[in-house]
């Protein structure tokens, strides 16, 4: 992947003449699949949902969006005032795990274990040290974990793929909820790249847009 960002020596930066801060990609679901990096698109399809891309002066090289709630399943997790937490929340495509407030991880985390535990899915011990809910993988338990979505400002409601919920350690054979929390508060929230997957992401910037599509890339 290109360097995205706003720096100088960004591709974005340096083709902006050209392309008018206008580009898209998808990162598949799995090194198998095929994604793809576009530049100044023509047509937006009908389905695609823009939310506000913001400018932070104290960041100026990155893109920032605004979260305002989190849903695993049907259960919805954030009111207002949690989703204040994650104004100026970084979309980045270099990082690969989203990174949340330590308590909002931990909310969303325990409602994934809630649901997983009701289908009989006990935790695992995790191969890394930053995963804490880790499972035995077969061919049923990505077809019924609870769908997360995240609502960025707009009402853009956005729904995770399974290969964006879950992180495949051992070939697939234990798989991780695949988010951490900020033990400092002062971190930035980042919402990575795995999370991104299947999604063609358009970055309007002159527009001061980012769009989501979903099934961009298999």
């Amino acid at each position: 992947m290109q360097r995205l960002d706003k720096t100088l020596i960004s591709f974005v930066t340096q083709t902006e003449r050209t392309y008018k801060g206008i580009f898209s990609y998808c990162f598949p679901s799995s090194t198998s699949s095929t994604g793809f990096l576009k530049l100044r698109p023509r047509d937006f399809p009908n389905n695609v949902k823009f939310t506000h891309l913001i400018a932070n002066p104290d960041y100026p090289a990155y893109y920032f969006i605004n979260i305002i709630s989190i849903r695993v399943g049907h259960v919805q997790l954030l009111t207002h005032d949690f989703g204040l937490m994650f104004r100026n929340t970084i979309i980045d495509s270099g990082t690969v795990i989203t990174r949340l407030p330590m308590n909002v991880y931990m909310t969303m985390r325990n409602e994934f274990q809630n649901h997983m535990n009701v289908l009989g899915y006990g935790i695992v011990q995790s191969p890394v040290n930053y995963f804490d809910t880790c499972y035995l993988n077969n061919t049923r338990l990505i077809s019924i974990i609870p769908i997360i979505t995240f609502t960025f400002e707009g009402g853009v409601n956005v729904d995770l793929d399974a290969s964006a919920t879950l992180f495949p350690f051992h070939a697939g054979y234990i798989v991780c909820l695949a988010f951490v929390g900020n033990s400092d508060p002062t971190e930035l929230n980042v919402f990575g790249n795995t999370q991104q997957k299947k999604l063609e992401v358009v970055y309007d910037v002159e527009g001061e847009r980012l769009g989501f599509i979903p099934d961009g890339c298999p």
